[in-house]
């Protein structure tokens, strides 16, 4: 973990613990080992909640997996999560692209007993309707033999267009892990593990309403 991510780590996590009334549910379901933590992504600020709720209940170092920060609508997301993700311990994929590099590197993250974190919709979305899953949770899932822990995030009454106002309630519900059987070069089984995780999170979703 390098200096940049340490020093944005102890202010935003401490600042999101005290600006926002963090729930978790289910916390039993964060595995001991490495595990690929899956959710949805209603606001810009999930990342750090999902460290906040995590290193609350389990001692983890949680990495993620994202795009080429672009623009934030939010003054929180600018200045914090962007220097954040540019901070060098996080995964930034290249026009969406996993290449071998950054395999490596999430390959030796998982064998350090790490989580690895991925917002499967690629988006952030606050319709509260979830959107078609990308394949990238559950190809690094067969590739590295890493089970997924699906996770549902909601915001404050209703996850629809959360505003990220202080003190807003944030509820995370952590689902039993799930994995393929064994390894495999068939890229037919990621859109089968795809479908279960999305069906997982919806599960939680209709269970949260």
């Amino acid at each position: 973990m390098n200096l940049a991510y340490k020093l944005i780590h102890a202010f935003a996590v401490p600042l999101i613990r005290n600006c926002y009334n963090i729930h978790i549910k289910n916390s039993e379901n964060l595995v001991k080992g490495p595990a690929i933590i899956a959710a949805n992504q209603p606001s810009h600020l999930d990342g750090f909640v999902l460290i906040s709720g995590i290193q609350n209940k389990v001692k983890k170092h949680i990495h993620f997996m994202t795009k080429q920060p672009s623009r934030y609508n939010l003054f929180l997301g600018k200045y914090l999560a962007e220097p954040f993700l540019n901070s060098g311990d996080h995964i930034i994929l290249q026009n969406n692209h996993l290449a071998s590099e950054q395999l490596r590197k999430i390959t030796s993250l998982l064998n350090q007993g790490d989580y690895l974190g991925i917002f499967p919709e690629g988006v952030t979305n606050n319709t509260g309707k979830l959107r078609r899953f990308k394949n990238g949770a559950a190809t690094i899932s067969r590739l590295t033999q890493t089970p997924i822990i699906p996770t549902y995030i909601k915001w404050g009454a209703s996850e629809t267009n959360p505003k990220c106002p202080f003190w807003e309630n944030v509820y995370i519900n952590f689902g039993k892990a799930i994995s393929l059987l064994k390894k495999t070069s068939r890229n037919g089984e990621d859109s089968k593990l795809t479908q279960i995780l999305k069906e997982s999170i919806e599960a939680m979703q209709l269970e949260s309403e």
